[in-house]
């Protein structure tokens, strides 16, 4: 019992009380904390920024949409071969793709209501030039009231997913395509999908720019 209220302020032997220890243990150890809040560089988890590209749709029976694309990575080779394994099976299209993992999204203008981006791939030439191809898990008009059509030409095959084509310069500016105006080309052996473009394919998106990264995400 002596040592318990020795703990507690009994008593000295010359008769005052002694004080207890506990509020300067608790000021030193605030203290402490303080110094390491100030002096430790906060730890934040780096998300890398995803590639946004702005496209205006044109040629078609729906006006006044833009479509806004975000790629948050780039299909690898594993992940492009089984894009394109999953398009040769027509029977199982639809479940094939959706247990894809998704590699981006596409808006339109207006709408909530996106599209899930299954395949990305970019090819870069000398001059800076980027070839950038997208498949999306259904037609960009899937959810429109009407199904979009060509303000011109003919349509090619109704497809249930899409693919997006486009073609920047150096600069990230220029212009696309959609399958609603060329055919689909799938290579098996190289993996890669894209659309049997031609003189005569009529450009559906114009204006198309890549945005500029946040500050955040650095260069």
């Amino acid at each position: 019992m002596n040592d318990l209220h020795r703990l507690h302020g009994s008593p000295a032997r010359d008769g005052r009380p002694r004080r207890s220890q506990r509020p300067l243990a608790v000021l030193v150890s605030s203290a402490a904390v303080l110094a390491n809040l100030l002096v430790a560089p906060p730890v934040i988890a780096e998300t890398p920024a995803p590639e946004t590209y702005e496209a205006a749709l044109t040629g078609v029976s729906a006006t006044g949409i833009t479509l806004k694309i975000e790629i948050l990575k780039w299909s690898d080779a594993a992940g492009r071969e089984a894009v394109a394994d999953a398009l040769g099976d027509e029977n199982e299209l639809a479940k094939a793709l959706d247990k894809l993992p998704t590699v981006g999204a596409v808006w339109q203008s207006g709408s909530a209501v996106g599209h899930s981006v299954k395949y990305a791939h970019r090819v870069t030439d000398a001059d800076g030039t980027q070839h950038i191809a997208l498949v999306t898990s259904k037609p960009l008009d899937a959810f429109s009231f009407k199904p979009w059509t060509l303000t011109s030409g003919t349509a090619a095959p109704p497809l249930r997913y899409g693919v997006i084509e486009l073609k920047l310069d150096a600069k990230g500016n220029g212009t696309g395509t959609l399958s609603l105006a060329a055919e689909v080309a799938i290579d098996t052996a190289a993996h890669t999908v894209g659309l049997k473009t031609g003189a005569g394919t009529p450009t559906l998106l114009t204006g198309v720019k890549l945005e500029p990264k946040p500050y955040w995400a650095g260069h």
